[in-house]
């Protein structure tokens, strides 16, 4: 936090002109600082019954404190339509598959965080969550006709514009619909960033903005897979982004935006274009009017900003309001107690590993297993073949994976030792082929219970690590048990809110499931699925 304030405050103070500083506030001010309020992201706010006023207060708390040490612009707030369970990187991270509610609550959002003179930028245009891929790993384009785009992309673009949305942060998506039609002798694949017809045509000249437009990070190999480098720099300039996110190499970029510049590649008009809207939304936060030594505020005062009580108050409040119980078909299981099930296993269950993730404190199950042994359970935590594998060498886990099947494992070693196992998923997702639970083989080998054995079989999961794990854990656990007596409430038809479920025994996906989507569109859709009791949101992000 003081090195993050001491940085903006150099930065600002040495800079001749005054500088636009981002954070990624998409769930709260810890995007601007790791000290800062997690309050949760977007998904949990629209499970709160509540969402306006949550998204209102996600985007005031996350203002607050951002701009407390010297930032005045965010990546934030997230307008993805999530209509593709499969996609892995919309996720929680985005209100919902409806835009209206997408559009109530990003201007909530936006109303919120301009409180503190922090400019938003919506993302990703022209729209993410409908293809399955991740546009950090590859192309992921927007496969909408162009009358499903307006009717749902378009229209919630449209509706932020006129509400007088500041900036635009542009993904590395294409939008083939529009792009064959706006300019067929184009790559009908071309990203929004480097497309003409995207970003300039559609979104400045049919949807009227004029406001500053970035680039998602340049890096990204949605942006780099398409041409080299030295070509889309250039290119996305010349496709109406005012900016682009990330050097590769800072001489090196800037001397091939010089050599497209000497080169007539770029010219004057569309680079004055640029820098003019740049300068004005520096001149809309004010930083103009403003001596470089009062850009930021007295350094006390900021850090006294950063997670008042009051705030994380309010984080409490929606962790709690977010729990979601979506079915609870089983009589007499919910609520839980230590009287009814004394005896509770945990399996903990993750995604691929992550080397992008960046949790700190406890992973999520252990926390949980704490809370309920102070609850007054009697918890046992399981470890499966491959977490025990990590101690072993190749062959002794050869060994072991051969006899798998060989050796006796009695169902009794398993009800007569647990009244209830419940697996506990924690997903670490971004920049990974696939956000969903992993399901080693040894979770369903050796020793995996099934209720039809005859024990309560459960699943929580949890938040993701992006964040230090055990606060927001324990506060979205410390009343579940009230929460799932009282909080019988259906989701919007959706299964354990975007994934974050509390199940007894796994929804499985049908074999060929083809239903109608919210917009009556026949095709593959996340809700078929073989149901089986229990599930209930506890928010988040995983």
């Amino acid at each position: 936090m003081n090195a993050k304030y001491e940085q903006n405050r150099i930065l600002q103070e040495n800079s001749k002109i005054p500088m636009l500083i981002a954070a990624n506030t998409e769930a709260g001010g810890n995007g601007a600082c790791t000290d800062g309020t997690y309050v949760g992201w977007e998904i949990k706010v629209a499970a709160s019954g509540d969402d306006e006023k949550y998204a209102y207060e996600l985007g005031r708390i996350s203002g607050v404190e951002a701009s407390a040490i010297g930032c005045n612009w965010s990546f934030a707030p997230i307008v993805d339509l999530y209509r593709n369970w499969r996609n892995p990187i919309v996720s929680v991270r985005t209100w919902s598959a409806d835009p209206d509610q997408t559009i109530k609550l990003a201007k909530a959002y936006m109303k919120g965080i301009m409180e503190s003179n922090i400019m938003p930028a919506a993302k990703h245009w022209p729209g993410d969550g409908i293809d399955e891929r991740d546009q950090h790993l590859s192309s992921a384009p927007n496969w909408y006709d162009t009358k499903h785009w307006d009717e749902t992309f378009g229209k919630v673009y449209k509706a932020l514009i006129d509400e007088g949305l500041p900036s635009i942060m542009a993904g590395h998506i294409g939008l083939p619909s529009y792009q064959k039609e706006l300019d067929p002798d184009s790559n009908e694949f071309t990203p929004a960033t480097l497309s003409h017809a995207l970003t300039t045509t559609l979104l400045r000249e049919k949807l009227g903005f004029n406001g500053v437009v970035v680039t998602d990070a340049s890096r990204m190999v949605g942006m780099t897979g398409f041409a080299k480098r030295r070509d889309i720099l250039p290119m996305a300039i010349n496709a109406g982004c005012d900016l682009f996110l990330f050097f590769n190499d800072p001489d090196e970029d800037f001397n091939w935006m010089m050599e497209a510049y000497n080169n007539g590649v770029l010219g004057d008009e569309r680079l004055e274009e640029a820098l003019t809207r740049t300068l004005g939304l520096k001149a809309r936060i004010g930083l103009h009017k403003l001596e470089k030594t009062k850009i930021l505020p007295p350094k006390d005062e900021a850090m006294a900003r950063i997670k008042l009580p009051e705030n994380v108050r309010i984080s409490e409040e929606l962790s709690d309001a977010a729990v979601t119980l979506v079915k609870d078909q089983d009589e007499g299981v919910l609520p839980i107690s230590p009287e009814k099930f004394k005896r509770i296993g945990i399996i903990p269950i993750s995604g691929p590993k992550n080397p992008m993730a960046h949790g700190k404190g406890p992973k999520g199950v252990e926390v949980f297993a704490d809370v309920m042994r102070e609850r007054g359970y009697d918890v046992e935590l399981y470890e499966s073949l491959t977490d025990k594998s990590e101690r072993m060498t190749t062959e002794e886990f050869a060994g072991v994976v051969k006899g798998a099947y060989a050796g006796k494992a009695p169902i009794s070693a398993i009800t007569d030792k647990y009244d209830m196992v419940i697996s506990v998923a924690q997903v670490n997702g971004l920049m990974q082929p696939t956000e969903r639970v992993y399901w080693p083989a040894s979770k369903g080998t050796l020793v995996r219970p099934r209720a039809s054995d005859g024990v309560r079989v459960a699943g929580l999961p949890v938040p993701p690590g992006r964040r230090p794990a055990g606060e927001d854990v324990r506060q979205r656990l410390r009343r579940l048990r009230a929460h799932c007596a009282r909080g019988r409430r259906q989701a919007g038809g959706q299964v354990g809110v975007q994934g974050q479920a509390v199940h007894r025994r796994v929804l499985r996906p049908a074999r060929h499931p083809h239903v109608t989507d919210p917009d009556g569109r026949r095709g593959p859709h996340p809700d078929r699925v073989r149901p089986a009791a229990v599930s209930g949101s506890v928010g988040g992000r995983r």
